[in-house]
């Protein structure tokens, strides 16, 4: 019944100005359908009683503007992604941080699991979800580490997801007592498995001298550094075939 009524409104002439509802007794348009509809053959926009309008081009989709006539739009795909598109951006940050020991300059193996000489700011761990075959998965971290007195120390961060390590990126503070230094890191993997992911931020000491102390988004000296400044960042952004 549904159907009939809808092809009889699109067929026969309509006199006068009134709106008419299809599953509801108050329409709020020329036509108000309130239910699903099917269209079987192309769809036009910007027809007249002598003009059947734009059918458009294979590929473009239909693109609201505002209180304008709806159009035919493009699909753009950002320069360089190779046809990938944002699918889901996700933002952590924290200020607890941590203080990191003295450790080891030893290799780092990539895909080794997480072990305890890695300290995990935890506010910066992030469950996110991967949903297409053919993805791109970049985790951009910034954070500041700050050192108490005046030799040189140098220290590790990293990436984990699933407790794999996956990127790491070492970097040295020599300053005066109560410097500090920015830290930032940029990495992106390819073709995450699709699922649920857990990502981890995780610091270790390197080389310094351990009658001081080297803290990681966190303050040693509140002269020089407040807790705004210390604190740390992970954004993980998400780009997928369409």
């Amino acid at each position: 019944m549904l159907k009939n009524i809808f092809f009889t409104v699109l067929f026969l002439p309509v006199f006068g100005l009134a709106q008419l509802g299809i599953g509801t007794s108050l329409p709020n348009a020329m036509l108000d359908v309130n239910g699903d509809m099917n269209v079987l053959n192309q769809l036009s926009l910007g027809g007249s009683e002598s003009d059947a309008g734009n059918t458009g081009v294979s590929g473009q989709i239909v693109a609201s503007n505002g209180a304008n006539p709806a159009s035919w739009q493009d699909i753009r795909v950002p320069a360089g992604t190779s046809a990938l598109v944002l699918s889901s951006k996700y933002v952590q940050d924290d200020q607890v941080g941590l203080t990191l020991v003295q450790g080891v300059t030893t290799p780092y193996l990539e895909n080794s699991d997480i072990s305890a000489e890695w300290l995990v700011i935890d506010g910066l761990t992030t469950n996110f979800e991967v949903k297409k075959t053919t993805n791109k998965v970049n985790f951009a971290a910034q954070t500041v580490a700050q050192r108490d007195n005046s030799d040189v120390a140098s220290y590790a961060c990293a990436v984990f997801v699933d407790d794999k390590l996956r990127a790491v990126r070492t970097d040295a503070i020599n300053t005066t007592a109560g410097g500090y230094r920015v830290y930032n890191m940029n990495v992106t993997l390819s073709n995450l498995a699709v699922g649920v992911h857990v990502a981890k931020f995780a610091c270790r000491g390197r080389n310094f001298n351990s009658t001081g102390s080297l803290a990681v988004g966190r303050v040693l000296n509140a002269t020089y550094l407040t807790p705004g400044m210390a604190k740390s960042v992970l954004k993980t952004i998400i780009l997928e075939t369409l």
